[in-house]
C-alpha cells in the first residue's frame, strides 16, 4: 500500500477535472444498468438511461483529497432502469472515467435521489464526489 502527500491526491484529481475540462462545453455524465466494465477503455455495458450534460469547470472544488463536482442541470431521463455505473466523457466524447452509482448515502463516488429511472423522468440532485484513498 502507499500513502500519497496530500498535494500529490488533490493534483491527480485536479488532472482528472482538466481531462473532465479539455474541450470546453460537451462533456457527459451517463448513467447505465447493470456493471460496469473492467476499464475504461471498454464499450459501455448495460442500457443507457441519461446523459447529464456537465458543467465546466466540473470541480466545484478540489481539497483535503477530493474532488466535488459541480451540480448538473435537471435532465430527462430516455431509457428506464436500475442504475448501476456511470461514465464520465470530456467534451470529445473520449471517456475519462467509470465510476459506481448509487443512491443518496450509498458512499458511491456518483450519486442521485433515487436509482431506479423512468423513460421521461426528470433527473435532479446528481452528485460526484472523487475521494482520493
Amino acid at each position: 500500500m502507499i500513502d500519497l502527500a496530500l498535494s500529490i491526491k488533490n493534483a491527480r484529481l485536479q488532472a482528472i477535472a482538466d481531462a473532465v475540462d479539455a474541450g470546453g462545453e460537451g462533456a457527459t455524465f451517463t448513467f447505465y444498468t447493470g456493471s460496469r466494465p473492467a476499464n475504461v477503455q471498454e464499450a459501455a455495458t448495460g442500457d443507457e438511461l441519461v446523459v447529464l450534460p456537465v458543467p465546466v469547470p466540473f470541480a466545484e472544488a478540489i481539497q483535503n483529497g477530493v474532488l466535488t463536482g459541480k451540480a448538473m442541470p435537471k435532465t430527462m431521463a430516455t431509457g428506464g432502469g436500475e442504475v448501476g455505473w456511470g461514465r464520465l466523457r470530456d467534451a470529445a466524447g473520449v471517456a475519462v472515467m467509470d465510476l459506481d452509482a448509487g443512491a443518496e448515502g450509498s458512499g458511491a463516488p456518483a450519486t442521485l435521489p433515487a436509482t431506479q429511472l423512468y423513460a421521461g423522468m426528470l433527473i435532479e440532485g446528481v452528485s460526484l464526489v472523487l475521494a482520493e484513498p
